[in-house]
């Protein structure tokens, strides 16, 4: 039974996985033409903004990341498993990027 299981998800992966990274394309290229005028806007704001303070901001915004990858690495040391920082920083931010296409009720 299992094995059969294991056989069926084997053999369905890939359909799934190319059927999903289409779904997410597709929306990719929606967004963008959605919110074409939006991005304009923000593409001017940040030509018109003062450098230094944009690359303030991004030099926060990856401390903060780091901070977060750091936490992550510290809860798995709970459980008795090691994880890189690095990859608790790629798990934080797939994290955040899931939940914003699956909104909390």
């Amino acid at each position: 039974m299992i094995a059969t299981i294991q056989h069926l998800w084997k053999s369905y992966k890939l359909p799934f996985q190319i059927g999903f990274s289409l779904l997410f394309i597709g929306l990719g290229i929606y967004f963008l033409r959605q919110e074409h005028h939006e991005l304009v806007q923000v593409r001017n704001t940040l030509i018109l903004a003062s450098p230094w303070k944009v690359v303030l901001g991004l030099a926060i915004t990856a401390l903060f990341v780091w901070v977060q990858g750091m936490m992550y690495q510290q809860s798995f040391k709970a459980i008795n498993a090691t994880i890189p920082v690095w990859s608790g920083m790629m798990l934080f931010l797939k994290r955040n990027l899931v939940s914003v296409f699956c909104p909390q009720a």
